[in-house]
């Protein structure tokens, strides 16, 4: 993709839940992506966003100090699906990595 961040092309994604901006990233320059720059289905767009959506408002309703264990799991095999999904719609043209919330 081009003109999506500080990289003239970016091939490396990172998908990781954050509590105020799209849960992807540009692997390289580490700049934020919108999803809606992405060439992906607005089916996907919206599970990435309610799954990022509800990271935040976990977060939130811990006062910010983190998350519970069993919330994490949770997440985090959530995120993993959903990087795998984001793999097969950008076609593996792209390296898609999850980065965990421990």
């Amino acid at each position: 993709m081009k003109n999506v961040c500080f990289c003239d092309e970016t091939f490396y994604i990172l998908v990781e839940a954050e509590v105020s901006a799209d849960p992807i990233w540009c692997n390289t320059c580490k700049a934020n992506l919108d999803l809606d720059e992405l060439p992906i289905s607005e089916e996907l767009k919206a599970e990435l966003h309610e799954w990022n959506t509800t990271f935040g408002n976990h977060l939130a309703s811990h006062h910010y100090n983190g998350i519970t264990p069993s919330f994490a799991e949770s997440v985090n095999a959530d995120g993993e699906k959903l990087a795998k999904k984001l793999s097969e719609e950008l076609a593996n043209t792209y390296k898609i990595e999850y980065h965990p919330y421990k």
